[in-house]
Order: C-alpha cells, then sequence, then structure tokens
C-alpha cells in the first residue's frame, strides 16, 4: 500500500523516523516534523448516511452499516450496541475486511448481530480480525459469514486468512455465535480453501458458550486438472461443534482438515473431503480425505467428542475416481469415534484410516471403521486408554492394531 506520509520539502532530506512522525533536514540546517501517516480509510453507509474514515461506528441502537468498498487495512468499523447488520463486500482483488470488524458491546441487550463479508474477484473474504460481540446476556448472538471471492481464471478467494474470534468475556460470558466461512467457487480454476487463518471461540464460562463453525472449501472447475479448496489448513478453536468440508474438483475433491489442520471443539467435529466431479469420458475427480493433522476436544472441556471423518465419493468417468480417505496421517482424540472411506462407483473405495492413530477418553469409548474393503488397506491404531471400549468391527482389520478394546 502505498505511503499517506507527506512529501519531503524540496532541499530537504529525510534523516529520522520518529513516534510523532519523521525528521527531515533542510539545506539552511533546520529541522522540521513532517506528520505521521495515516491508516487507509474506508468508506461506509451508517443507517443511510455516508461514512468515511479509519473508525466507522455504530450507535448504541439497531443499525445496518454496509461498506461496498471493503474494509482497509487499519480502519475499524464497530457496530455498538443494539441489534446489528453489517454487510462488506468489495472490487475484484480486493478482500472484504483487511481492517478489524468488531461486533460491539452489547452489555445488557438480548441483541443479534448479523455480519456478512465477501472478498472481490479471486480475493480473500476476510484477512483482518473480525470480533463477536461481548455481551451479560447468554441470549445475545453473532452470526458471521466470510465467503471467499469467487473467479472465472485460477485460483478462487479463500474464505479467511486472517483471525475471528470472540471477544473475551464480559464478566464471563461471550453470548453464543454461529460462523461460517466458505472458499471463492473457480470455473477456470482450483477453488478457494475455506480456512488459512485462526478462528478461536472461548469462554470462561461454558454454561453461556455455545456456538458452531463450519469451514468449507470452494468447488474447482472448469478444467480437468481443478481441484475443490481445503476446508481448514489451520487453526479452529472452539466451544462447540465444528463442520469441515472440502469442496469438490474435477481434478479431485480439497481436503476436510488437511495435514497443517488443527481443530480443538467441544461436542463434536465432523471433516469430510470432497467429492471428484465426474468427468464422462475423462477420468473422474479423486475424493478427498476427511481429515490429516490433528483433532481433539478444548483443553479444560469434557472429554465426550464425538468424531466423523469421511473420504470424499469418487467421480464417475473412463476410468473412474477412486474414493477419499477418511483419516489420512492423522491424530485424533475421541469418545465416539466414526471413519468411512470415500465410495467409488467403478474405482476403488477410500480406507476408513491410513496411517492414523486414534487415542480415547477416561470414558467408556467406541470406535467404528465403516469401510473394509478399501482399494488400499487400512492403517494404524486405535487404543481405547482407560474405561470399557468398544471397537467396531471386534476384530481389528488387517493392518489395523487394538489396544485396551472389546
Amino acid at each position: 500500500m502505498r505511503s499517506s506520509s507527506p512529501a519531503v520539502p524540496q532541499g530537504c532530506r529525510r534523516v529520522l523516523p520518529t513516534l510523532a512522525g519523521a525528521v527531515v533536514l533542510c539545506a539552511a540546517g533546520l529541522t522540521v516534523l513532517a506528520p505521521p501517516a495515516h491508516a487507509a480509510a474506508s468508506t461506509c453507509t451508517v443507517n443511510g448516511t455516508a461514512v468515511t474514515g479509519t473508525a466507522i461506528n455504530g450507535t448504541l441502537g439497531n443499525d445496518t452499516v454496509v461498506c461496498t468498498g471493503g474494509i482497509a487495512a487499519g480502519t475499524t468499523v464497530d457496530l455498538g450496541g443494539g441489534s446489528d447488520t453489517l454487510t462488506v463486500t468489495a472490487p475484484s482483488g480486493v478482500p472484504g475486511n483487511a481492517g478489524t470488524i468488531n461486533a460491539g458491546s452489547k452489555l445488557g441487550l438480548a441483541a443479534t448481530t448479523t455480519i456478512t463479508v465477501t472478498g472481490g474477484s479471486g480475493a480473500a473474504g476476510n484477512t483482518g480480525i473480525i470480533q463477536a460481540a461481548s455481551t451479560l446476556l447468554a441470549t445475545t448472538a453473532t452470526r458471521i459469514t466470510v465467503t471467499g471471492g469467487d473467479t472465472t481464471t485460477g485460483t478462487a478467494g479463500a474464505g479467511n486468512t486472517g483471525t475471528i474470534r470472540s471477544a473475551g468475556p464480559l464478566l464471563g460470558n461471550p453470548g453464543t455465535w454461529n460462523v461460517q466461512v466458505t472458499g471463492g467457487t473457480s470455473t477456470g480454476g482450483d477453488g478457494g480453501a475455506g480456512n488459512t487463518g485462526t478462528i478461536r471461540f472461548t469462554a470462561t464460562t461454558a454454561s453461556y458458550a455455545a456456538g458452531p463453525v463450519s469451514v468449507t472449501g470452494g468447488r474447482g472447475e472448469g478444467n480437468d486438472f481443478a481441484s475443490g479448496g481445503d476446508g481448514n489448513t489451520a487453526t479452529i478453536v472452539n466451544r462447540g461443534p465444528v463442520t469441515a468440508n472440502g469442496g469438490s474438483g474435477r481434478g479431485g475433491g480439497g481436503w476436510g482438515s488437511n495435514s497443517d489442520g488443527t481443530i480443538q471443539a467441544t461436542a463434536s467435529v465432523s471433516a469430510r473431503g470432497g467429492d471428484g466431479d465426474s468427468a464422462g469420458e475423462g477420468q473422474g475427480g479423486v475424493g478427498a480425505p476427511g481429515s490429516g493433522g490433528t483433532i481433539g476436544p478444548v483443553p479444560g472441556t469434557s472429554d465426550a467428542l464425538t468424531v466423523e471423518v469421511t473420504g470424499g465419493d469418487g467421480g464417475v468417468g473412463e476410468p473412474a475416481g477412486d474414493g477419499g480417505i477418511g483419516a489420512n496421517s492423522a491424530t485424533i482424540t475421541a469418545h465416539v469415534f466414526h471413519a468411512t472411506g470415500g465410495f467409488s462407483a467403478e474405482g476403488a473405495n477410500g480406507p476408513s484410516i491410513y496411517e492414523t492413530r486414534v487415542t480415547g477418553t477416561p470414558l467408556n469409548d467406541t470406535f467404528t471403521l465403516h469401510t473394509l474393503d478399501p482399494g488400499i488397506p487400512n492403517t494404524g491404531t486405535i487404543d481405547g486408554l482407560a474405561g470399557t471400549n468398544t471397537c467396531i468391527p471386534t476384530t481389528p482389520p488387517p493392518g489395523v492394531t487394538y489396544t485396551n478394546c472389546n
């Protein structure tokens, strides 16, 4: 971004940056203090009135805020009190939000805030910070929808490359939330990833903290090599359920949560690989793995986490695409675990697990491998730790080792 610092006068040169600005030395021997650079301003309408600046604020009441040029780096939009609606779009190639969005302090209000951010063509939805409301009431809700920009050439925009987070508890209560992040669709290349940044929703009072997080990769189409975007490639920590789905693609689906991904959740995690698209006389796309990386409960919360991983289905073609692996080189901790390989009508089904370690909890756990006839063998270990645990099938498939099971 081009600096907004004022030009140095003729015959002078900039010699030292300072907190207040920059010292410049002139031929006459005088020094002058240039004003500091300013963050880029943004323009939005607040309840129908245009506002331009680096601080755009809502009121204590219900507000409608619309920003059609994106939110620039260095700009903060604070929605204040009340039930507010913020809609952000951006021109081609420009992220929807590169600054900071604060859903506001709702105090004792039973408010619902809706934030919708979409990147310009080929650009990410969020590269900055989006922060949910802080509140005194569990009935206060923040709904956040972030989408990467679609494109007709190349790779579509990711949904989130920045940070989406809870505000931190106000008297122990950040309210409830619903977060949906989706990569853009490309009709001439790969789909955008869902989340490549950080999504973190935590609270000190678990009974006041609830809400799902969903990340989905975008669809890749337009040629036989285009792949769907991965659902998650980075970090998700959520006091609530998490869903991670890969996008579908002609060349193959995207991972639900790839080998670099970390998911910590309460209640449940579902990770599904994207399907390989059908291609007529061409080769069908390969189904993607449901999960790699690490999945487990949020530290300090209940161990009763249900994890379901599913490989994407292979596309129909000549030859057909193979089904995806349920969990590929993953490390998973779960109370209830289900793994299913992707289906292929004419190719090979994917295995439930491949080079994956699944560990139980101090509870009585259940582990189920649903695909027992894969094209490549199931491989990995399942360790129930303590308790009376159940493994299905009762006899481990070739390549799989049971410990503390049945």
